[in-house]
């Protein structure tokens, strides 16, 4: 029996973006249902989906509860209706015909627990091969980005992005929801380190293309983005390291030499996000920023 795949994609006021995700996914793989969240939009998307994509189960969420509080509503929704595969795909990818087959033939082999497709820029380029994380200091670093595609080996790695992402209905409920608490950035690299530290292990299937506008819905390099990236890295080196002394010495190694940069360069914007996301994981505050947290 084939597997059913939940394919479970967020829209935030972002109707274009999530109709163009929705016509690839129904010219792929027949397996494949998709499920819309609609975080809280107020711009009448989820009313335009529900109208034009009738065949399309549509959640709506009357707040934004961010990538992480929108995907565990989205993944919740889609084992409470059976599907043996959950697919998480931003509202801003577009994914090749055959994309499904080499994920499903991946995640099947022994060992395996979660598998993602080679990302790519629109323009071609690779954005991620899957990536490695420092562990000290919570770094993450994106395999392959801004090259052109080399060619398609799988392999482990320490995690991949939730752009795009697929494992089972099984190892959701072995490694658990996301933590809301990162709302979104780096809730996807906590995810997948807690089910590498589970055995299930992380794996790039090269021959899977997805196409992705990269951060289309909060802005590539903006303040909301900054602030976010700031916090939640330091959230996630403590609870690697069980303990906020590390995240205290990337405070003080790497926080100066951030703001001095973006003194020099001139963008106050930019200090000012890194300096509210220190504070905000200082207090405790995470979740959704406040209304002058990040900027955004």
């Amino acid at each position: 029996m084939n597997p059913g795949v939940a394919a479970i994609v967020l829209n935030y006021n972002g109707l274009a973006d999530t109709a163009r995700c929705l016509e690839s996914l129904a010219r792929a793989d027949g397996r494949l249902r998709p499920l819309v969240v609609d975080n809280g939009s107020d711009d009448g998307a989820a009313d335009a989906l529900a109208t034009h994509f009738p065949e399309v189960t549509l959640v709506r969420s009357p707040v934004n509860l961010g990538f992480a509080g929108g995907c565990n509503l989205g993944l919740e929704t889609a084992c409470a209706q059976g599907a043996d595969y959950l697919l998480l795909l931003n509202n801003d990818t577009v994914v090749a015909q055959d994309f499904l087959a080499p994920l499903l033939e991946l995640a099947a082999r022994p060992g395996v627990g979660v598998v993602g497709p080679r990302v790519f820029y629109t323009d071609g380029r690779v954005w991620s091969d899957g990536g490695l994380v420092d562990r000290r200091t919570g770094a993450v670093r994106q395999l392959g980005i801004g090259r052109l595609p080399g060619p398609p080996v799988s392999r482990s790695v320490d995690f991949l992005p939730g752009c795009a992402l697929l494992f089972s209905r099984e190892t959701y409920q072995a490694v658990g929801p996301f933590d809301p608490r990162f709302f979104m950035f780096f809730e996807d690299v906590d995810w997948c380190l807690r089910a590498g530290r589970l055995g299930l292990e992380c794996w790039l299937a090269p021959a899977s293309r997805v196409w992705h506008s990269v951060s289309g819905t909060i802005g590539r390099g903006s303040p909301a983005s900054v602030y976010y990236m700031t916090r939640n890295r330091l959230l996630l080196v403590r609870k690697l390291r069980q303990s906020r002394a590390p995240a205290y010495r990337v405070l003080a190694t790497e926080l100066p030499r951030q703001l001095v940069s973006s003194a020099l360069r001139g963008d106050r914007s930019h200090s000012a996000a890194v300096a509210r996301g220190a504070l905000d994981f200082l207090r405790g505050r995470f979740g959704p920023a406040p209304a002058r947290g990040g900027g955004g």
